[in-house]
């Protein structure tokens, strides 16, 4: 049957597929066909299909010579700032870094998150249709309140805990390295900047992640103490998929009583947890949303983000705060809407998920067949999966060996910063029973859906038709 077509790449499991899953309840409930996979596999689809059609739906801007080979195959790419997030700045010049002008005239819509974002959008990027919908990930915390059965065995397995949410990035010197020359590279294939200019805002991007680092270490500092309290509650930490996990696996070798766990999406870990603390990060909003208890910890004013999470979160900057913290049952203040309806567009009626589909519907899109990847790419898409998981599994083995004999040297910590890091964004692939499992307890419109897996880590998620 033909039908619209939509192409969903996820680059960090954990951290996007639960809110894509929204996008494409809403998609499939207006008979849009949905691709939903990991980045590679989409874009291994898209170059190998003989028409061009649908909709590229992505996060960031890329490189001109990445979007044309994707327009080539596509009709329409447009873009969700995931970067442009209610915990983040939202100025001219971080705009600007985001989607450099010389890709402006590739871009067909721009998805805005709310009045703050808007606005600034609309004076960047002159040559880009900028639409506010608001976001699928604010739909998901707003609506994914169901305790699934991740959830009980959490709660069942730890009682009541303290999630601290971690969102560093540079948790070692060596990702410092790292991010710095990504960026250096980032900046080398754009045209719109001149060498000194270049210069310029590689000294400021260095100058950022030194002091999120030193923010790190202090933070690390006030952990050890609360480690050392006795008759606590469970804390754990949750490090981000953009931390580099060597420094919190250094850091938990000082540890007794505090754990260190990255497993599992971190809407279950917000939904069991008892008491959340962050350092600005936007699942701050999830659980304020939820009436968790959340709190800001501030322990420089230096390093403060202020933003919407610091806005409207409690603040913790001793020890002693932490106690009186961990004692509130509920939250102890009324949010402040006002604030968040200021960054985040949110509709009571409708969701940000299907005003964006809606704005889809009105472009010129012709319906196509159900595409059928041919045997060469299906097994070039299993190879690299299974090829990841070897990988994955090798690495791991070298670095728990590594642990195991003591042995804290430099090309383990080159191991986890540079090669783990980039395989665990996607774990061990995207599983069916995590596409129904979510479908299933997201789908508030009961919409009957058909799954179908078409390479190792893509599906075609679409309407049953009668």
């Amino acid at each position: 049957m033909k039908k619209i077509e939509l192409y969903i790449p996820v680059e960090h499991k954990a951290r996007e597929l639960k809110s894509k899953i929204m996008l494409v309840l809403s998609a499939i409930e207006q008979n849009i066909r949905c691709y939903i996979g990991n980045k590679e596999d989409i874009e291994r689809l898209i170059k190998n299909k003989s028409k061009k059609n649908g909709i590229f739906f992505f996060k960031g801007g890329e490189t001109r010579s990445y979007i044309l080979n994707i327009k080539n195959k596509v009709d329409y790419f447009v873009i969700l700032d995931e970067e442009a997030g209610p915990t983040d700045i939202s100025n001219y010049k971080e705009q600007r870094q985001r989607i450099h002008k010389d890709i402006e005239d590739l871009v067909d819509r721009y998805y805005s998150i709310g009045p703050e974002n808007y606005k600034v959008a609309k004076k960047v990027y002159r040559e880009i249709d900028v639409k506010m919908t608001g976001w699928p990930r604010i739909d998901l915390f707003r609506l994914d309140k169901k305790l699934d059965n991740n959830c009980i065995k959490l709660k069942k397995k730890l009682g009541k805990f303290v999630l601290f949410i971690s969102d560093f990035g540079e948790t070692t010197k060596k990702k410092i390295a790292i991010s710095l020359k990504s960026y250096k590279e980032y900046l080398d294939n754009s045209t719109n900047h001149s060498v000194a200019h270049k210069k310029k805002l590689l000294k400021s991007f260095l100058r950022e992640k030194k002091s999120t680092y030193n923010e790190f270490k202090k933070i690390k500092t006030f952990l050890k103490k609360i480690d050392k309290i006795k008759n606590m509650p469970n804390v754990i930490i949750r490090p981000h998929p953009y931390d580099d996990h060597q420094g919190w696996n250094d850091f938990k070798k000082q540890l007794k009583n505090i754990k260190i766990i990255y497993e599992g999406e971190i809407s279950d870990w917000i939904k069991s947890s008892t008491w959340v603390i962050h350092r600005g990060c936007s699942t701050a909003l999830k659980s304020c949303l939820l009436d968790i208890p959340t709190a800001y910890l501030t322990l420089d004013k230096k390093f403060n983000r202020n933003n919407l999470s610091f806005k409207i979160s409690n603040k913790i900057n001793s020890i002693k705060q932490f106690k009186t913290f961990i004692k509130i049952k509920k939250l102890n203040k009324k949010l402040n809407y006002k604030l968040i309806k200021d960054t985040i567009y949110i509709d009571k009626n409708e969701t940000s998920s299907k005003k964006i589909v809606k704005d889809f519907l009105k472009l010129k899109l012709a319906k196509s067949y159900e595409y059928n990847p041919k045997f060469n790419t299906k097994v070039k898409s299993y190879y690299w999966n299974v090829r990841r998981n070897i990988t994955n599994f090798y690495f791991k083995s070298i670095v728990k060996i590594l642990d195991f004999f003591k042995l804290g040297t430099d090309y383990k910590k080159s191991l986890v910063a540079e090669i783990m890091g980039n395989i665990e964004k996607i774990g061990g692939g995207i599983k069916s029973n995590e596409i129904n499992i979510n479908l299933n307890n997201l789908n508030i419109t009961n919409v009957n859906f058909r799954v179908k897996r078409i390479l190792s880590n893509c599906y075609i998620i679409d309407k049953k038709n009668d």
